[in-house]
C-alpha cells in the first residue's frame, strides 16, 4: 500500500486471513484492524466482574503481581533504571491492534512516567491487598483517578502484559482450528508469563497469526470497552455528590461535604479546573474516598458489563459501517478511474467523513448515555477508518524539524497534503490557525494544507465562526467545519409537531 501505486482492499483481520467476520465473532474475538488500532481497551474491571472463573483467576493475578511489587519496592535494588523498566514500564503489547495509536499499531507503552506513578502509589491509595478495607479487592484504575497522565491505555496496556499468556493461548487455539496453515507459524515471545516462584518474566512459544512475520495477538470482545475502564476520574467527579450517602466513616462525610460545598459554592465563581483540582487534591489527601466511590462501583458491576457491551457493540458497528459505506461509494463512482492529486484525495475522504458523522450518526462515536467523549487524538482515530483502498500514503504525527503535523498524505515526494484537526473547544485554536498550518506546510515542503475543526455545542460553532472572522478565514475552503452535535432522531423530530 501507499506510494507504489497499489491500493489496499483489505483492513479487518477476517479479511486478511481470509476468513468470514462471523467466524471470529462466534469465537469470541473482536475483529481487529491490520491497519489502525480500534480505540477500543481492556478493562480489568471485567475481569473482576465476569462470571467466568478463568478471568476471575486473571484478576486475582494483577493484585498478586501488584502485592509483589509492593513487598519488592523496599528493596533500592528495584528503583535502578533497569528493573523499572523490567518489573512497571512494560512495552505496548502492539501485536493486539487496540488502544490510541492512528498509524499502525506501534504506540508509547509503559514510560518511567508510569512507573513511577505506580512505584509511588503502592504504599498509598494501592496498599489494601491484605486487609479487610472498604473494598471488595484492590483495583488499579485507582491510579487513573489519582495521577495526572496515566489513562485508560496505560491501564489496559499494564492489564494486557499481566494476562499475555491468556490471550496467546486464545489466540493459538483459533490459529489451530481456523485459519490456514500458510497464514500461521510458530513465535518466540518475550515477558509472554510472569514466574510469581522465580520472580522473573519467562518467554514462550506460540503458534499465531503471521502478518508481515509478526505475530497478531487476539483479543476476547467481552474483555474489551471503548473510551474509559468503568472506574475512571470523569465517573468520580459526576458522582461526587452521592458518594457522602454511602460513606459509612463519619469523620470522611463531614469533609466529603465541606469539600462539596466549598466547590459548589456559586460565590466563590472556581473555574471547572480549579474544581477538579480540589477534589483530586482530597482524594491524595483521603484515599479511602476513592475506596468508598469504588465500592459503589462493585455493588453494581453487573452494569459494567452491559455498559461495556452496549459502549463496544456502538463502536464496533459504526467503524465497520463506515469502512462498509465508503467502500460502496468508492466503488459506485469509479474512484480511481481518473488520477489525484494528494488535495483531491483529502477532500474526497473529509468530506466523507464530514457526512458521515453529520447525517449517518457517525458523531456516536464521540458520546457515551449522553456524555461527551471527545480528543483531538480519537478524532484522528475515527478519520483514520476512511483512509481505506488508496493509493496514498497517511503518515501521523510527522516532524520535519517545526513541529508535528497531524497527517501528511502523499503519493512521492512532490505531492503532499498537510492536513490537521481541531476541536472547536481548543483554547489555543486562533493561535494554531494563525500560525500553525502554516509552519507544516513549509516544513514539509508543500503549498497544500486542510483544517478540519469538530464543534460540539452551538457555543463551540459561535467561538469557531468568531475565530475565523477574526483571522479573515471565514470561508476558506481549506478549513472545513463538522457538527458532532448530538442530532435528535427523525421519528422524535415528528412525533414533536403532533
Amino acid at each position: 500500500m501507499g506510494g507504489n501505486g497499489m491500493v489496499e482492499s483489505k483492513f479487518y483481520f477476517s479479511e486478511f486471513f481470509g476468513i468470514s467476520h462471523s467466524v471470529l465473532d462466534e469465537y469470541g474475538a473482536f475483529d481487529i484492524s491490520l491497519l489502525a488500532d480500534i480505540p477500543v481497551f481492556i478493562d480489568p474491571f471485567r475481569l473482576y466482574a465476569s462470571k467466568k472463573e478463568e478471568y476471575q483467576n486473571l484478576h486475582k493475578r494483577i493484585v498478586r503481581y501488584l502485592r509483589f511489587l509492593k513487598d519488592a519496592s523496599q528493596r533500592p535494588v528495584m528503583m535502578l533504571p533497569g528493573n523499572l523498566r523490567e518489573f512497571y514500564a512494560f512495552p505496548e503489547v502492539s501485536n493486539t491492534y487496540i488502544g490510541f495509536c492512528v498509524k499502525g499499531s506501534s504506540g508509547r507503552g509503559l514510560g518511567m512516567h508510569f512507573a513511577m506513578a505506580l512505584k509511588n502509589n503502592l504504599e498509598s491509595i494501592l496498599n489494601s491487598f491484605d486487609q479487610d478495607g472498604i473494598t471488595d479487592t484492590s483495583h488499579l484504575e485507582k491510579l487513573c483517578i489519582i495521577c495526572e497522565g496515566v489513562g485508560v491505555d496505560c491501564i489496559s496496556d499494564f492489564t494486557t502484559n499481566l494476562i499475555k499468556d491468556y490471550l496467546l493461548d486464545f489466540t493459538e487455539k483459533f490459529a489451530k482450528t481456523s485459519l490456514p496453515k500458510g497464514k500461521c507459524q510458530t513465535f518466540g515471545v518475550r515477558h509472554a508469563q510472569f514466574d510469581f516462584g522465580k520472580n522473573v518474566w519467562q518467554s514462550g512459544t506460540y503458534y499465531l497469526p503471521d502478518w508481515n512475520n509478526k505475530p497478531v495477538i487476539l483479543v476476547p470482545k467481552d474483555l474489551l470497552t471503548k473510551d474509559d475502564t468503568w472506574i475512571n476520574r470523569k465517573d468520580l467527579i459526576r458522582q461526587l455528590t452521592t458518594i457522602p450517602e454511602t460513606v459509612g466513616d463519619e469523620v470522611l462525610k463531614s469533609k466529603l461535604i465541606a469539600l462539596l460545598a466549598n466547590i459548589l459554592d456559586e460565590d466563590r465563581k472556581l473555574s471547572l479546573d480549579e474544581k477538579k483540582r480540589r477534589v483530586f487534591t482530597f482524594c491524595q489527601e483521603n484515599p479511602q474516598a476513592i475506596d468508598w466511590y469504588i465500592k459503589g462501583k462493585e455493588e453494581h458491576k453487573g452494569d459494567a458489563i452491559l455498559d461495556a457491551d452496549e459502549r463496544l457493540l456502538c463502536a464496533q458497528g459504526l467503524f465497520y459501517d463506515t469502512v462498509s459505506e465508503f467502500r460502496r461509494e468508492l466503488n459506485s463512482k469509479g474512484f480511481y478511474e481518473k488520477p489525484m492529486t494528494s488535495l483531491e484525495e483529502v477532500l474526497h475522504r473529509i468530506y466523507f467523513f464530514k457526512h458521515e458523522i453529520e447525517h449517518n450518526d457517525g458523531y456516536k462515536i464521540f458520546y457515551h448515555k449522553g456524555q461527551k467523549h471527545i480528543t483531538e487524538t480519537n478524532v484522528q482515530t475515527a478519520f483514520r477508518f476512511v483512509w481505506i483502498d488508496t493509493k496514498f500514503d497517511l503518515n501521523r504525527e510527522v516532524n520535519n524539524g517545526r513541529g508535528s503535523a497531524d497527517f501528511v498524505v502523499s503519493f512521492g515526494s512532490g505531492d503532499k497534503c498537510v492536513i490537521e484537526f481541531k476541536l472547536a473547544s481548543n483554547k489555543q485554536l486562533e493561535h494554531n490557525l494563525q500560525n500553525q498550518l502554516e509552519i507544516y506546510k513549509e516544513a514539509n515542503r508543500t503549498n497544500c494544507g486542510v483544517c478540519v475543526i469538530v464543534f460540539t455545542s452551538d457555543a463551540e460553532y459561535k467561538r469557531m465562526k468568531g475565530v475565523l472572522t477574526r483571522l479573515g478565514l471565514d470561508g476558506n475552503p481549506r478549513i472545513i467545519a463538522i457538527n458532532a452535535i448530538p442530532k435528535i432522531s427523525a421519528s422524535k423530530v415528528q412525533g414533536s409537531g403532533e
